[in-house]
């Protein structure tokens, strides 16, 4: 379990992505995605324990750029990955014909 990316949801309804640090009996020990004031992502250098309910979604994975949601920078930092990325392919499926018709302009 150590080292894998997770979702924590809150009581409130938020959701943020975690690394797990330490798995004990009934909790994980995490460290949170953070981010900085230069729009860049790490992971807090801090811990702490949360109830193992608390953990809404695992990614299967220890890599956080293999969520698809970040790209790393470098050694600590990451960047989110942008629906508008230029090398997303849009499906045309996703696109109806009166997304094209739209207008804020009356005739």
């Amino acid at each position: 379990m150590e080292g894998q990316i997770v979702d924590i949801e809150y009581e409130c309804g938020l959701v943020e992505i975690a690394r797990i640090t330490e798995d004990t009996n009934d909790s994980y020990v995490v460290s949170h995605l953070t981010q900085t004031d230069d729009l860049r992502f790490r992971f807090s250098r801090f811990s702490y324990p949360i109830p193992k309910e608390s953990v809404s979604g695992f990614y299967d994975t220890t890599d956080l750029e293999e969520t698809g949601l970040y790209r790393k920078i470098d050694d600590v930092y990451y960047e989110a990955v942008s629906s508008t990325d230029s090398d997303y392919e849009y499906d045309s499926d996703d696109v109806s014909s009166t997304d094209s018709e739209v207008t804020l302009y009356s005739e």
